[in-house]
């Protein structure tokens, strides 16, 4: 394996003699997909960290281009590499305070064909957690002000789901019977 860097000007290609059966977009600078053909194939598509590995032929030749002009290193040989290093970068502060309290929460008939406000509104919640009663016959749907029949979360019977919001919930029942879920808001006071 060996490590090539080209300079692409803006859809101009360049080629590469160099045998192999693997290739791998390491990086391109500026985040925009490669084109590679190998031999006189077609072209295709690839973006940073992508890979072709080859298993019963072999190239001799690649050629590279881009529609932007960037910094194209890409690893060419024979075999196979990894590389699992992730690279993260993280701006800024992130505090997340638990939960200091909790209502008693309550349970919440969902009418037949119908939405349902489940909560209002409350910057004081951090969470809310609704869990479908497990008597219920069909899924019910949960979102926001607004939710119906094709929109929201599918809450099968008896499933739970942790919703980490301020704002308002509401839920829609698709079925000709009344469902039945049950929450409890964690709050910071």
């Amino acid at each position: 394996m060996r490590s090539y860097s080209l300079t692409l000007l803006a859809n101009a290609s360049q080629k590469i003699d160099v045998p192999g059966d693997f290739f791998r977009i390491k990086s391109a600078s500026a985040s925009s997909a490669v084109l590679v053909q190998v031999g006189t194939g077609p072209f295709t598509s690839l973006d940073e960290g992508e890979a072709i590995k080859f298993e019963r032929n072999e190239f001799s030749q690649l050629t590279i281009k881009s529609a932007v002009a960037q910094t194209v290193v890409l690893i060419i040989g024979y075999g196979v590499m990894f590389d699992d290093s992730p690279v993260v970068s993280v701006v800024g502060t992130v505090s997340m305070e638990p939960a200091n309290t909790l209502d008693n929460g309550g349970d919440v008939s969902l009418l037949a064909a119908a939405e349902t406000a489940i909560r209002a509104a409350d910057a004081s919640v951090l969470s809310v957690v609704v869990k479908a009663d497990i008597a219920n016959t069909v899924a019910v749907r949960i979102g926001t002000t607004g939710v119906a029949a094709a929109t929201g979360y599918p809450l099968e019977p008896g499933e739970t789901l942790v919703i980490s919001t301020t704002a308002a919930i509401s839920g829609y029942n698709a079925d000709a019977a009344a469902q039945n879920i049950h929450v409890l808001p964690l709050r910071t006071i």
